[in-house]
């Protein structure tokens, strides 16, 4: 019951939809478990775009985030919209390097056009310890000729 009432929350506003995913995100046994969390990453992925916009996008955890993006339902028009979150996910992390790992493992490569790729390395300028980041992320992203 309190599952239904969690996941029916979560689908009407972008408020309440951020707090589920917070609660599902730092609660490992929340009632409903796996079940609850993937209709709540589901709604996220459908409204994506308004969770991005959202002030407590940053609070999201990072395997619920990681998630998200990785999901084949996702709300983009392209993958570098996913890259741009991302991106402005990993800003407002602590441990902005291993957030970056974890993200563009979950990047579809395949979908990056060379000019995306190129638009991603300049963006890696903006990320704390980008240089690190770039290295790092260049095995998941750049590893394609």
């Amino acid at each position: 019951m309190k599952t239904m009432v969690l996941v029916e929350l979560a689908s009407q506003k972008t408020d309440a939809l951020i707090q589920a995913l917070i609660i599902v995100g730092s609660e490992r046994s929340i009632f409903g478990g796996l079940m609850a969390r993937q209709k709540i990453e589901r709604i996220a992925a459908a409204k994506f775009q308004d969770i991005v916009q959202h002030k407590l996008f940053g609070s999201i955890p990072p395997i619920i985030f990681a998630n998200i993006i990785s999901r084949c339902d996702l709300h983009i028009e392209k993958e570098i919209d996913v890259v741009d979150a991302g991106i402005a996910w990993i800003c407002q992390q602590e441990k902005s390097l291993i957030s970056s790992a974890l993200v563009f493992s979950r990047i579809r490569s395949a979908f990056l056009s060379r000019g995306d790729r190129n638009t991603i390395q300049e963006r890696f300028k903006t990320l704390p310890n980008g240089e690190k980041a770039r290295i790092l992320i260049k095995y998941f992203i750049f590893n394609l000729n």
